[in-house]
């Protein structure tokens, strides 16, 4: 009976595999197929030494001192926080926009909507809450996170758990082996709560026509890339180098 229940679970495992994989077929989605290729077959193991150490409570410290550091603003910025913000305040005074009916925007259809569009697959936040637990909950959640969005937003409340969230490092060189790293070599990826994500996209949904960014912008923008500043810098040193030439 041990031996049968192994093999079983061996069995399962693998179904488990073969599933995702056909999904992303089915859908055509090489992109998430690969993606879900290399996490299962292509895994490697991490690095178990960093700045010269392999204690995990140290290897913790270093990373912590090195990302507080980085997503810290220099001096010169911080001292023009204030300034900013009785700027802000003053016109905020003075400003007369349209109406907001939260009802309308936070509606539980729209939730509904944005919760089953949502990519699963995604790491879980400190509540241990997926995006699956919230696509195969019950009906009735889209209403009650209806009901909770329409009080944080009316009140101006956010819960403390949206604003949380736990930093994993990955490595940024694929060949990690052959050289001593160090936190540097490492990029954080934040993994904040699905369901603060959730209200975040139903913010995004409502204003989403009133923020715009600019067109020159290639960073943190879908469907661009390094790609697009290049044929930029190139287009710029074309025109550039045919204006001396002429001269």
């Amino acid at each position: 009976e041990y031996r049968s229940a192994i093999r079983q679970r061996q069995k399962e495992s693998e179904l488990v595999y073969t599933n995702e994989l056909h999904d992303c077929l089915v859908a055509k989605d090489h992109v998430n197929f690969w993606k879900s290729w290399k996490s299962k077959f292509d895994a490697k193991k991490l690095p178990s030494h960093i700045s010269g150490t392999s204690d995990s409570a140290q290897i913790c410290e270093h990373f912590r001192d090195y990302f507080s550091t980085a997503a810290s603003l220099p001096s010169q910025e911080q001292s023009h926080i204030p300034v900013y913000n009785n700027d802000f305040l003053s016109r905020l005074n003075v400003y007369s926009g349209f109406s907001l009916f939260s009802d309308e925007y936070f509606d539980s259809n729209n939730i509904h909507n944005i919760i089953h569009n949502s990519p699963k697959g995604r790491a879980p936040g400190l509540d241990n809450v997926t995006v699956e637990h919230l696509q195969y909950a019950h009906p009735c959640l889209s209403s009650l996170l209806s009901k909770l969005f329409i009080l944080m937003f009316e009140e101006g409340y956010v819960p403390d758990s949206f604003k949380v969230s736990y930093t994993v490092p990955l490595p940024k060189t694929k060949d990690f082996y052959s050289k001593s790293l160090i936190p540097r070599d490492f990029r954080g990826i934040a993994i904040s709560s699905h369901i603060g994500k959730l209200f975040e996209r139903c913010l995004l949904s409502v204003f989403d026509d009133y923020v715009r960014t600019s067109d020159y912008q290639v960073g943190f923008k879908k469907h661009m890339g390094c790609r697009n500043a290049i044929y930029c810098l190139q287009k710029y040193m074309r025109y550039v180098l045919s204006k001396f030439w002429k001269c």
